[in-house]
Protein backbone atom coordinates (compact mmCIF):
# COMPACT_ATOMS: atom_id res chain seq x y z
CA UNK A 1 0.00 0.00 0.00
CA UNK A 2 1.50 3.31 -1.04
CA UNK A 3 1.41 6.48 1.02
CA UNK A 4 -0.72 8.21 -1.62
CA UNK A 5 -3.53 5.64 -1.33
CA UNK A 6 -4.02 6.12 2.39
CA UNK A 7 -6.89 8.18 3.68
CA UNK A 8 -6.60 11.88 4.46
CA UNK A 9 -6.90 11.35 8.21
CA UNK A 10 -4.06 8.85 8.28
CA UNK A 11 -1.83 11.47 6.66
CA UNK A 12 -3.00 14.12 9.14
CA UNK A 13 -2.26 11.76 12.04
CA UNK A 14 1.14 10.93 10.53
CA UNK A 15 2.10 14.60 10.29
CA UNK A 16 0.84 15.28 13.81
CA UNK A 17 2.92 12.43 15.21
CA UNK A 18 5.91 13.61 13.15
CA UNK A 19 5.55 17.10 14.64
CA UNK A 20 5.37 15.65 18.16
CA UNK A 21 8.45 13.50 17.52
CA UNK A 22 10.36 16.47 16.16
CA UNK A 23 9.37 18.48 19.22
CA UNK A 24 10.66 15.75 21.50
CA UNK A 25 13.94 15.56 19.57
CA UNK A 26 14.28 19.33 19.84
CA UNK A 27 13.57 19.06 23.57
CA UNK A 28 16.57 16.76 23.94
CA UNK A 29 18.70 19.30 22.09
CA UNK A 30 17.53 22.08 24.39
CA UNK A 31 18.44 20.01 27.42
CA UNK A 32 22.09 20.30 26.40
CA UNK A 33 24.31 23.25 27.27
CA UNK A 34 23.10 26.67 26.16
CA UNK A 35 24.66 27.60 22.85
CA UNK A 36 23.83 29.87 19.92
CA UNK A 37 21.62 27.28 18.20
CA UNK A 38 19.56 26.79 21.34
CA UNK A 39 19.20 30.52 21.81
CA UNK A 40 18.09 31.05 18.20
CA UNK A 41 15.57 28.18 18.37
CA UNK A 42 14.15 29.46 21.65
CA UNK A 43 13.83 32.95 20.18
CA UNK A 44 12.02 31.49 17.15
CA UNK A 45 9.61 29.63 19.43
CA UNK A 46 9.00 32.77 21.47
CA UNK A 47 8.47 34.74 18.24
CA UNK A 48 5.91 32.31 16.79
CA UNK A 49 4.09 31.66 20.06
CA UNK A 50 4.03 35.34 20.99
CA UNK A 51 2.24 38.28 19.48
CA UNK A 52 3.33 37.61 15.89
CA UNK A 53 2.09 34.02 15.97
CA UNK A 54 -1.21 35.03 17.54
CA UNK A 55 -1.68 37.74 14.90
CA UNK A 56 -1.05 35.21 12.14
CA UNK A 57 -3.50 32.82 13.81
CA UNK A 58 -6.18 35.53 13.88
CA UNK A 59 -5.68 36.18 10.16
CA UNK A 60 -5.91 32.44 9.46
CA UNK A 61 -9.11 32.10 11.52
CA UNK A 62 -10.73 35.03 9.71
CA UNK A 63 -9.67 33.59 6.34
CA UNK A 64 -11.03 30.15 7.20
CA UNK A 65 -14.32 31.67 8.38
CA UNK A 66 -14.73 33.65 5.15
CA UNK A 67 -13.87 30.61 3.01
CA UNK A 68 -16.34 28.44 4.96
CA UNK A 69 -19.03 31.11 4.55
CA UNK A 70 -18.41 31.13 0.79
CA UNK A 71 -18.33 27.32 0.64
CA UNK A 72 -14.74 27.11 -0.59
CA UNK A 73 -13.47 24.67 2.07
CA UNK A 74 -14.92 21.76 4.01
CA UNK A 75 -15.31 21.21 7.73
CA UNK A 76 -12.44 18.72 7.60
CA UNK A 77 -10.01 21.37 6.41
CA UNK A 78 -11.22 23.80 9.08
CA UNK A 79 -10.79 21.15 11.78
CA UNK A 80 -7.30 20.28 10.48
CA UNK A 81 -6.31 23.96 10.62
CA UNK A 82 -7.70 24.23 14.16
CA UNK A 83 -5.76 21.14 15.28
CA UNK A 84 -2.60 22.50 13.65
CA UNK A 85 -2.93 25.83 15.44
CA UNK A 86 -3.63 24.01 18.69
CA UNK A 87 -0.45 22.00 18.25
CA UNK A 88 1.54 25.11 17.40
CA UNK A 89 0.45 27.01 20.50
CA UNK A 90 0.27 23.94 22.75
CA UNK A 91 3.55 22.33 21.68
CA UNK A 92 5.38 23.35 24.84
CA UNK A 93 2.65 21.80 27.01
CA UNK A 94 2.74 18.59 24.96
CA UNK A 95 6.53 18.38 25.31
CA UNK A 96 6.30 19.05 29.06
CA UNK A 97 3.68 16.30 29.41
CA UNK A 98 5.64 13.81 27.29
CA UNK A 99 8.94 14.47 29.05
CA UNK A 100 7.45 14.61 32.54
CA UNK A 101 9.27 17.87 33.23
CA UNK A 102 7.61 20.99 34.64
CA UNK A 103 10.30 23.47 33.67
CA UNK A 104 10.11 25.60 30.55
CA UNK A 105 12.16 24.36 27.62
CA UNK A 106 13.59 27.78 26.82
CA UNK A 107 14.98 28.72 30.21
CA UNK A 108 18.40 28.13 31.63
CA UNK A 109 19.22 26.37 34.89
CA UNK A 110 18.54 29.53 36.94
CA UNK A 111 15.02 29.80 35.49
CA UNK A 112 15.84 32.89 33.45
CA UNK A 113 14.74 33.42 29.86
CA UNK A 114 17.42 32.92 27.24
CA UNK A 115 18.15 35.83 24.90
CA UNK A 116 20.10 36.01 21.63
CA UNK A 117 22.95 38.08 23.05
CA UNK A 118 23.73 35.39 25.59
CA UNK A 119 22.44 37.49 28.46
CA UNK A 120 19.49 36.43 30.53
CA UNK A 121 16.46 38.19 31.81
CA UNK A 122 14.44 37.15 34.83
CA UNK A 123 10.87 35.89 34.53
Amino acid sequence: MSFQNQSHWVRVLFYAMLAIAMSMIACEAWAADDNKVTIVLCNAITFFQGGVGKSIAIIIIISIAIMMFLGKITWGVAIAVAVGMGLMFGAESVVKFASGDDTSVCTNVKGESVSLEGTTSGN
